[in-house]
């Protein structure tokens, strides 16, 4: 029986990393695999200080290669079918991604660099606005 409980305990400790690599990228969609990045996103609610709850797709981009990129795209709102974003360079955004590394923002990032890295899909208990349709990410370029 003590045999057993550790072949168990054995058993947990190889099989844990793998389980819990799969939980957590499962709560990723892929958007784009590009030869160098693939881009992937989660979604996410997030509270602010005036107690607004919104939900955000957080878009994660990972560089599949041995040595730094950057990459820049548009991102593209649409609501209520027609883009509303799309002759706007404001949101036209680049950024550098380390060797076989990753960059992606969350909830406390909002307000930093990589906040740009947040598309706003609805706000979840205010009526600011008609909830996104959809988001395209168009003009990419990686170097």
């Amino acid at each position: 029986m003590n045999r057993a409980f550790k072949l168990a305990g054995l058993l947990l400790i190889v099989l844990s990393p793998t389980f819990m690599m799969a939980q957590s990228s499962e709560s990723y969609k892929l958007y784009k695999d590009l030869d160098a990045v693939k881009i992937d996103y989660t979604t996410q609610q997030c509270t602010n200080n005036a107690d607004v709850i919104s939900e955000f797709h957080f878009l994660r981009l990972t560089n599949k290669t041995n040595a730094p990129v950057s990459i820049s795209f548009r991102v593209e709102y649409y609501y209520n079918g027609s883009c509303s974003t799309c002759s706007n360079d404001e949101y036209q955004f680049s950024f550098n991604i380390p060797a076989n590394g990753s960059i992606t923002t969350d909830c406390a990032s909002l307000s930093t660099s990589t906040g740009r890295l947040a598309v706003i899909n609805k706000y979840v208990n205010k009526n600011y606005g008609p909830p996104l349709d959809k988001f395209e990410l168009s003009n990419i370029v990686v170097r």
